[in-house]
């Protein structure tokens, strides 16, 4: 990835739009994209496409449970088709395509995506108004759900141990606007279950497992999610890889 080839060191860096924009990404397509953004120079912008090459080999390293090529392969052909929709601001919708093409290099192994203009300009070049996390912190988790919601609850990570958001920007950001219409069936189903991975796979454990209810009357309008550093058990074996 950028520079520093170590695993250890390798970070997904992105504009804080994207952390609450929606998108219906499986687990690898999520995958590619974080893999491929972590190979991006977050304080460059260049003029030209943004093109961005991933070995099967850099996949495997990174994501050893899967067949490295033919996964990629695979999810970067349906990625291209596949889009994001930007948080509404005062009633306008943005959606943009992730990519503008892809290219396979058989010999080596290789897939290169080229990303769409105002994908790079949340990649790229950014002084403010950014995410970063180590893609090592994410690599183990079995579903988006799981990496959208440690994206969102770590989104500032560096300033603060909680993480408040409203239920309706949640369920945006994770495409279940119309999925588990009762709030119960919303976290029973989708939250806790994420909650579990995140504190079993990755670098923060979240305190409360069933999340806390922010109210207004009887009414669950959002969550609070308190979280700490850990360590965990798995990382020195992936670094060894």
């Amino acid at each position: 990835m950028f520079v520093d080839r170590d695993k250890n060191n390798i970070s997904v860096t992105q504009e804080n739009s994207l952390i609450l924009a929606k998108d219906d990404l499986s687990l690898n397509e999520k995958r590619l994209l974080l893999i491929s953004i972590s190979k991006v120079n977050p304080e460059v912008y260049k003029k030209d496409d943004l093109s961005i090459s991933v070995k099967a080999q850099e996949w495997k390293n990174m994501f050893p449970d899967s067949n490295a090529y033919r996964e990629l392969k695979n999810c970067s052909n349906t990625l291209l088709g596949k889009h994001v929709i930007f948080h509404p601001s005062e009633k306008i919708t943005k959606k943009v395509n992730w990519l503008q093409s892809i290219e396979y290099d058989d010999d080596k192994g290789s897939v290169s995506l080229t990303f769409t203009p105002p994908i790079k300009a949340r990649i790229s070049g950014m002084l403010e108004q950014f995410s970063k996390y180590k893609l090592i912190s994410v690599c183990r988790l079995r579903d988006p759900y799981a990496i959208r919601l440690y994206e969102i609850i770590s989104q500032f990570k560096k300033t603060t141990s909680y993480r408040v958001i409203t239920i309706d920007d949640l369920r945006f950001a994770l495409n279940c606007q119309n999925t588990y219409s009762a709030t119960k069936d919303f976290k029973a189903k989708i939250i806790i279950p994420s909650l579990k991975q995140i504190n079993e796979l990755t670098d923060i454990k979240v305190t409360n497992i069933k999340a806390i209810d922010i109210k207004e009357g009887r009414k669950i309008t959002g969550f609070k999610f308190h979280f700490k550093d850990q360590e965990i058990s798995w990382l020195q074996d992936l670094l060894e890889v």
